[in-house]
């Protein structure tokens, strides 16, 4: 509830107080009654706005069952109730927190999703927000690194806290990127050049990262992305198992008109559908995420401005895409086959 609240204004948000008691009840036909029911509709009024408000007894009882902080609120006077009541509150902010962090815990190894493609300038960090976006959307934290060399640094622009810049070439850079794959969060995304991609796996192949990702150790993928008919990728397909090599179709870039030769994606390639012009230059231009940008935040979380119907262009286009990395299931480790063709 409170991360749906944070995508609209305060006047539509939906703000519940949760009030739990440890105590005796009386039933009497349909109706609860007794000062363990009192007790806890007191607290609830306690608690702060998408909060909990728990008296002591509860608290003593699963302080060391759940990971959730609790504030103590001293004793309270409850209102037709003799004595008052020891009570502890649970902030909204740290049930969100939490939830993230449970999420997190499912992924058991290391993902490390490469994103590049046939040629730069062919919207590699379109296809890396959105999957970004997606990782947001399903409470999963992660790190960004980009190699692309453009000297842009876009995806800092858009993750600023995530992302760092580097350069494969360098052994230090490259210590700073695997040597921490188990250090902080799991998922990691490096958008790298077309021009260095295929030195990059070679260095990977070369100091055993591709035979750990191939015995199962980690979850290696790459999202390739082109815009034409799709290129001859046998030889970088060697280096990732089955199932973890996704080609992706990007229409945003296709340099002929829609329906001139229209590019055609094999089965199983991901698509980027088209998305009017608009709607694309109007979130880059506001420098938010897709998500961000469909919520009508500003970076900053504040309330923005922009066009409703743009919006609901990027909504739907955001939503097909999403499908795709639903049926590949880039949020959790997977279960592919752990065979890969041979180099």
């Amino acid at each position: 509830m409170a991360k749906q609240n944070g995508a609209v204004s305060k006047t539509q948000r939906i703000e519940l107080r949760i009030g739990i008691h440890l105590g005796d009840i009386i039933i009497d036909d349909d109706d609860i009654l007794g000062d363990g029911v009192n007790i806890a509709a007191r607290l609830e009024s306690s608690a702060e706005p998408g909060g909990i408000c728990v008296s002591g007894a509860v608290h003593d009882q699963v302080r060391d069952k759940v990971s959730f902080p609790f504030t103590d609120l001293g004793e309270q006077t409850l209102k037709h109730i003799a004595r008052p009541v020891k009570s502890y509150g649970i902030a909204a902010k740290d049930m969100v927190q939490r939830q993230e962090m449970q999420k997190d815990d499912k992924i058991s190894k290391p993902i490390v999703v490469i994103v590049t493609g046939v040629r730069n300038r062919i919207g590699k960090t379109t296809v890396a927000k959105t999957l970004l976006d997606y990782w947001t959307a399903n409470q999963l934290s992660f790190r960004i690194f980009d190699a692309s060399g453009s000297g842009n640094n876009d995806l800092a622009r858009f993750h600023p806290e995530a992302t760092r810049v580097v350069d494969l070439a360098s052994v230090e850079d490259q210590m700073a990127v695997f040597d921490t794959l188990n250090k902080g969060p799991k998922i990691t995304l490096i958008e790298i050049g077309s021009d260095q991609f295929i030195t990059v796996l070679r260095t990977l192949d070369h100091i055993g990262f591709v035979a750990a990702a191939d015995a199962g150790a980690i979850d290696f993928r790459c999202l390739y992305v082109y815009d034409e008919n799709e290129p001859d990728l046998s030889e970088v397909r060697s280096y990732f198992r089955d199932g973890f090599f996704h080609p992706v179709l990007n229409e945003l870039t296709r340099q002929k008109p829609a329906g001139v030769e229209k590019a055609q994606s094999a089965s199983g390639d991901i698509a980027i559908p088209a998305l009017p012009k608009q709607a694309i230059a109007s979130a880059e231009n506001e420098s938010v995420g897709f998500l961000t940008y469909v919520a009508n935040k500003l970076p900053n979380g504040a309330g923005a401005d922009y066009s409703f119907v743009l919006r609901g262009y990027v909504r739907a286009w955001l939503a097909e895409i999403w499908t795709y990395y639903d049926k590949i299931e880039m949020w959790k480790n997977s279960k592919a086959s752990k065979s890969k063709a041979s180099k």
